[in-house]
């Protein structure tokens, strides 16, 4: 009966550090902030970072200037940014570009275009698609 009782407690042991594992080394994650874009400016001296939807911007030779937006529109990751003295500009991996100002009157994140242009691809019908292999 003592080897049972032995038996039985080293078994809810052992379970309970495979479910303490299971639990804890799924969610343990560091604290440490994910960039997904950076540049910097060697003439003005800016230096920007994007982290998910918000881009910071910090003055090198003067890091008490510094400046947020958040709230970059679209959905593809942001893969590169710019900060001159009130603009920020973001292109997203999709090719478009967006800018914003925190000095100026433009109201929030606008669209300024596509890098890649986007020129939709002409479609063909379905009639024309089956005369071509008709011929």
């Amino acid at each position: 009966m003592q080897k049972a009782k032995a038996f039985f407690f080293v078994s809810a042991g052992v379970f309970l550090l495979v479910l303490a594992y299971h639990f804890g080394a799924n969610n343990a994650q560091g604290q440490a902030v994910t960039i997904s874009a950076a540049g910097a400016d060697a003439y003005r001296g800016w230096c920007t970072m994007a982290s998910g939807r918000t881009v910071n911007a910090i003055l090198i030779v003067d890091p008490s200037h510094r400046a947020s937006m958040a709230g970059v529109p679209g959905t593809d990751p942001i893969v590169c940014c710019s900060y001159d003295y009130g603009t920020f500009i973001v292109g997203l991996a999709n090719g478009d570009v967006y800018s914003a100002g925190t000095s100026t009157n433009i109201p929030g994140w606008q669209y300024v275009g596509n890098n890649f242009g986007a020129t939709p691809a002409a479609q063909r019908t379905w009639g024309q698609l089956k005369a071509t292999y008709r011929k």
